[in-house]
């Protein structure tokens, strides 16, 4: 147990001040004061938390805590939430960091593999596109002949061959497009910019009324 599940506890107690105090990184801070107040030794989170749970007058106590340190107690809140947002920017910048690093290596293939199943793609298509041409001519042919017999066969096959490659270029399909919208947020990350959020995401901010 640490003192951020304290925090919680107390804030489902009514104690904002000293719940906010021991969420984060200044929390320690915090759960001395409680501690303190409590007559719990030590900085143990767990003692704390027994204290709590076994004594009726526990929250009573800390209610007066909060009264007489509302000032140290927003101090430390505040230096909580300021260690927060120090830690999340660091680790958003060494993100975007390793994020243009790849795009700058050395390597002559590092965007290469997008652009190529789409190559794949458009050859596959090709194929399909000239494999459904014979066939059909080869049907016609056969119809026109009083071959019945092939071209029956050759509409199966033509069945089986679209059935086999309609589940591949369905998975291909999704792949390359994932890979269009990837490529377009590693151009935006290279300039030092923020991707675009995505439909879903910006769904999301514009109900929760922020700017996308």
């Amino acid at each position: 147990m640490d003192w951020s599940a304290i925090g919680e506890t107390l804030l489902g107690q009514g104690l904002p001040l000293l719940g906010g105090a021991l969420l984060g990184p200044a929390g320690a801070a915090g759960g001395r004061l409680v501690a303190s107040a409590l007559g719990v030794a030590g900085d143990d989170p767990a003692a704390v938390q027994a204290e709590l749970q076994g004594n009726p007058d526990a929250v009573l106590t800390l209610k007066q805590l909060e009264l007489e340190h509302a000032t140290e107690l927003r101090r430390l809140a505040l230096e909580s939430e300021s260690n927060r947002l120090a830690q999340e920017t660091t680790r958003q910048a060494e993100v975007n960091a390793t994020m243009r690093a790849e795009l700058s290596a050395a390597s002559g293939y590092r965007a290469g593999w997008r652009p190529t199943i789409g190559y794949v793609v458009a050859f596959q298509l090709g194929l399909l596109g000239l494999a459904v041409f014979i066939a059909v001519c080869g049907a016609v042919y056969a119809a026109f002949d009083g071959r019945a017999d092939v071209v029956q066969v050759l509409m199966e096959g033509l069945a089986t061959l679209l059935a086999s490659l309609t589940a591949i270029l369905s998975v291909e399909l999704a792949v390359l497009g994932v890979n269009i919208v990837k490529r377009s947020d590693d151009k935006a990350v290279a300039k030092g910019r923020q991707p675009a959020p995505g439909l879903i995401a910006a769904m999301a901010q514009r109900i929760a009324g922020k700017p996308s």
